[in-house]
């Protein structure tokens, strides 16, 4: 075992999938003694490698631990985005051989067309093309493979043992949080504390509505007045201040920013989900004979 020189914590990695509640999950997990999730939620630090090569001395910054803390959690989905990022499990097995990992799927269908909505938002923050689901069927495969649930596992399978891999449903997940925190709780060994309900609410919300507020803020900090009063503050208390200030402006408008983004985007078409339905069946059927007939759901 090569080791980062860090204290022997042991490792969690929620590994997705995009677009399928890892983000809820991951504040359910602040909910679990001795676990300190990584922050930002998702370095991406085994999967790209402009990331990997800042070194460990910088991935382990990122985490806040104390006398409690017996487990590190990193919720990179993009570590379940094989084959766009093969290195991911060689990675991480070189350093934590003994890492546990969950991974949150949704039907593959249904997160594939969030997954376009996802890419649509990038795209408008950074001036690129809106294209119609149709196209994106046609020409995102990553968008395609990272709904192909059981091919992910058997990349993670191919380094780790099984019972180190705990699967879940976002349809569980929305349909009793607390069972299935419990089966997470009972995978990694840890105890359940008082569950904040204020964690278990959608904290993801839209990259639009996010950046585009961001922005807003950002203009307002330049305000001479206001630079010098925030001036005042510490960087500690201007980042809580600005926190704040996000999660009041997506609260408020959040919502209408996201409606005006998704309203220029095209629906799924009956021609889409046959296409879809298609490509996932194969998987979706491996899926069922791996992990068992809760899977059937999704069985095309």
């Amino acid at each position: 075992m090569i080791t980062d020189g860090a204290p022997p914590y042991e490792r969690l990695f929620l590994i997705g999938a995009m677009k399928s509640g890892t983000t809820t999950l991951s504040h359910h997990l602040m909910s679990l003694e001795g676990l300190s999730m990584c922050a930002p939620k998702e370095p991406g630090f085994f999967s790209r490698d402009e990331v990997f090569e800042r070194g460990l001395d910088w991935y382990r910054k990122l985490f806040s631990v104390d006398d409690s803390t017996v487990m590190l959690g990193d919720a990179s989905t993009c570590y379940s985005r094989s084959p766009t990022f093969p290195f991911v499990f060689e990675r991480i097995h070189r350093l934590y051989p003994e890492a546990k990992f969950v991974y949150l799927m949704r039907d593959p269908v249904k997160r594939a067309y969030s997954h376009y909505k996802h890419r649509m938002q990038e795209a408008r923050i950074r001036g690129g093309k809106i294209i119609s689901f149709t196209e994106a069927i046609a020409s995102d495969d990553e968008m395609m493979t990272a709904g192909l649930y059981h091919m992910q596992i058997q990349h993670l399978l191919s380094y780790f043992p099984r019972e180190s891999l705990l699967c879940l449903k976002l349809e569980d997940l929305n349909r009793d949080s607390n069972e299935v925190l419990g089966k997470v709780a009972e995978h990694l060994g840890l105890t359940l504390a008082n569950v904040n309900e204020e964690s278990m609410k959608n904290k993801s919300g839209s990259v639009y509505s996010k950046i585009t507020i961001q922005r807003v803020l950002r203009k307002i900090r330049k305000w001479p007045v206001l630079s010098r009063v925030l001036d005042r503050f510490t960087r500690e208390q201007r980042a809580w201040m600005n926190d704040r200030l996000l999660a009041v402006g997506r609260r408020v408008i959040g919502g209408r920013l996201e409606r005006e983004h998704d309203s220029g985007l095209s629906e799924m078409t009956d021609d889409d989900r046959k296409i879809l339905l298609k490509y996932y069946h194969k998987d979706s059927r491996a899926l069922i004979e791996l992990l068992g007939e809760k899977y059937s759901v999704w069985s095309y």
